[in-house]
């Protein structure tokens, strides 16, 4: 279903919208959720588990923001909106995007599958994984702050590129590499 449709403008939209003026006060927000899960299902269930998984991410970073300190206040909004572009972009235009560059290039690559996972299902399943052990990982990280320490300009950006790039990239891709390899041969998927 898509925003222009016959079935959402007439049926979905306006039943959606009586639903929610007719029930009370807090269980309006079950009510939007529960629309928004009917709408991103209509036509399967197959990231079901990642929108699960992104809602909970949501609301625990919200929890965590509203917690914070008010310098990192503004900052932690702002790396929610990047999680949840980055997976937007990861799931929706990657391969669109490939297909473009094929068809304008010629270049033939293949489709988006840079570390040999098992599967789309596999992927999607470890991906959704990895990022559920991080995060309960990284919130009481979060909630203690991390202490001032001056520093020049050469040392942080050391560190800096030590910690977030291999924190930040090489160790998610060994991590959802390894849940993939275990998925698979547990038959999971």
């Amino acid at each position: 279903m898509v925003f222009n449709s016959v079935v959402f403008l007439f049926c979905f939209l306006p039943l959606s919208l009586l639903l929610y003026y007719l029930v009370p006060g807090r269980a309006k927000n079950a009510v939007l959720l529960a629309e928004s899960l009917i709408f991103y299902c209509w036509t399967g269930v197959a990231f079901l588990p990642l929108i699960a998984v992104l809602i909970v991410f949501n609301y625990l970073w919200a929890l965590l923001t509203a917690r914070a300190k008010a310098k990192l206040r503004g900052l932690l909004p702002l790396a929610a909106v990047l999680v949840n572009l980055g997976v937007l972009v990861y799931f929706k235009y990657a391969n669109f995007l490939i297909d473009t560059v094929n068809q304008v290039a010629h270049l033939g690559l293949a489709a988006l599958n840079i570390m040999g996972l098992h599967s789309p299902q596999s992927a999607v399943l470890s991906a959704i994984i990895y990022n559920a052990l991080i995060i309960v990982a990284l919130i009481p990280l979060a909630l203690k702050g991390v202490s001032y320490r001056p520093a020049g300009a050469a040392s942080l950006l050391k560190r800096n590129i030590l910690v977030y790039g291999v924190g930040g990239l090489i160790a998610p891709f060994m991590g959802i590499k390894l849940i993939d390899m275990v998925i698979s041969a547990w038959r999971l998927v």
